[in-house]
């Protein structure tokens, strides 16, 4: 299964915005619907057709997972060791995580920085690229 970066970019994007993502495993077509554990209460009649799609080929599909929030953490703290952040800015980042509600308030430091908030979203972004190229590479061995 030969999947492009610009595949790997959209489904990390549709996952980090709260959809599910099916990949057919001989065409590669993509199929994201709203993941009702992160968006309850949506309307689902919008993705219908992709609903029954899927009940008639579901084996026909690879369902790419959402990472888990201890990866999502995980990625913050890695963050944090980046040797391109000033002490001061590692260290609110590190208190952030450390507090009751790490993901509220590490986005909260976040959105205070200037210069590192751009590189922030770059390396989580890079993070969860690789996490669903690690994801689909799994999959092909199957």
């Amino acid at each position: 299964m030969l999947i492009s970066s610009e595949t790997i970019k959209e489904i990390a994007e549709q996952l980090d915005c709260g959809l599910r993502a099916f990949i057919h495993k001989k065409t590669n077509e993509m199929i994201f619907i709203p993941n009702k554990d992160d968006l309850p209460g949506i309307d689902m009649d919008a993705w219908a057709e992709h609903l029954e799609k899927l009940d008639e080929h579901f084996l026909d599909y690879y369902e790419i997972e959402k990472w888990s929030s201890r990866y999502a953490f995980n990625i913050m703290a890695e963050f944090t060791a980046l040797p391109t952040l000033s002490q001061k800015v590692k260290n609110k980042l590190i208190h952030a995580l450390n507090l009751k509600g790490p993901f509220r308030h590490f986005k909260y430091e976040i959105d205070q920085l200037n210069t590192e908030r751009q590189e922030w979203f770059d390396f989580k972004n890079k993070c969860q690229e690789d996490y669903v190229l690690d994801q689909l590479r799994m999959m092909h061995q199957m």
